[in-house]
């Protein structure tokens, strides 16, 4: 079998593309976290507040990507 996998980690400060993507994100969620308890209002803001902070330094999600394929079945049967 042929498999790869690569991972991309996205950092950045406070204000930066990266930071503005979460704070959208966390508008977007913010109801829900606070209606369901997850987190209060003050922390949200908390949170919000650091996002546009340039002297915040954040990192995200990583994300990974995998690739792979089988040997062709004529490949197989010379084994």
């Amino acid at each position: 079998m042929d498999v790869q996998a690569e991972g991309r980690l996205a950092m950045g400060p406070g204000g930066s593309p990266v930071a503005d993507l979460l704070l959208a994100n966390l508008d977007q969620v913010r109801d829900a976290l606070v209606g369901r308890g997850l987190l209060t209002a003050d922390e949200v803001e908390r949170f919000a507040g650091l996002l546009s902070d340039p002297s915040f330094f954040l990192n995200v999600h990583l994300m990974v990507s995998a690739r792979g394929r089988r040997p062709r079945a004529d490949a197989r049967e010379k084994r």
